[in-house]
């Protein structure tokens, strides 16, 4: 904890970074077109880091503990953004990019260390089916995930750089697909779970970059994930 706290303390101090060409990058990881199933809405959380450097060497994205690692922390961490139900596939080099992935999730880390997580925003499985109720993203999910995403990527950023070369970073979030879903929360399903209005028709909602300090991704987590939340809520609805 004492180590973490210096850590914040430093981040704090950092020298100035160009936060126009940190947000350009980190707008540009977000992806233009997903592919997915009809009500899946998938969430995207992409941090990009400061200064732009190469933080791994090509080697590192071979090395099997990290990749045991990553899909651990994914899969069975305190607050996973993979299914536990679904199997991993087998870790890809695409380009400069490292990917783990489910059916309908994915982790990329490439060399500069930028990292984008991307799930489903809600859960269509078996749950769904039996609560029944119109299809909907509810609110307190979303932010769930939304979180979970960003305490990801700061617990894989200590682990490929404890040394906290890159002090900044941006951060945005996607919710694509969304159609006409319902955005209600889980007071408003329970209430009325057969009836809803529907929402926007946007393909996309986007919660812009924000830069800050690298270490708010583990200690500012539920704030940036309220803002981000609110953010997709009024553009959804």
């Amino acid at each position: 904890m004492t180590r973490a706290l210096h850590d914040w303390e430093l981040s704090q101090q950092a020298g100035p970074v160009d936060e126009d060409e940190l947000m350009a990058r980190t707008a540009a990881l977000l992806p233009t077109r997903s592919a997915h199933a009809a009500g899946i809405a998938p969430l995207h959380v992409v941090v990009a880091g400061a200064p732009s450097r190469q933080l791994l060497r090509p080697s590192a994205l071979d090395d099997a503990s990290l990749r045991r690692d990553m899909q651990r922390e994914a899969v069975y961490g305190d607050r996973p953004v993979f299914d536990p139900q679904q199997g991993v596939h087998e870790p890809v080099i695409q380009g400069t990019s490292l990917l783990i992935a489910q059916a309908d999730a994915q982790i990329t880390l490439d060399e500069q260390g930028n990292v984008r997580v991307s799930r489903p925003a809600r859960d269509s499985g078996r749950n769904v089916r039996a609560i029944g109720g119109l299809p909907s993203l509810i609110e307190e999910e979303v932010r769930d995930r939304v979180a979970d995403g960003i305490r990801y990527v700061g617990w894989l950023l200590n682990r490929v750089d404890p040394t906290n070369r890159l002090r900044r970073v941006g951060l945005a979030c996607r919710l694509a697909g969304i159609g006409y879903l319902p955005w209600r929360t889980r007071a408003e399903a329970a209430q009325s779970p057969n009836s809803a209005s529907m929402g926007s028709g946007l393909e996309a909602a986007d919660s812009p970059p924000v830069v800050l300090a690298r270490a708010a991704l583990l200690f500012d987590t539920t704030r940036l994930a309220d803002d981000i939340t609110v953010r997709l809520r009024r553009q959804v609805r």
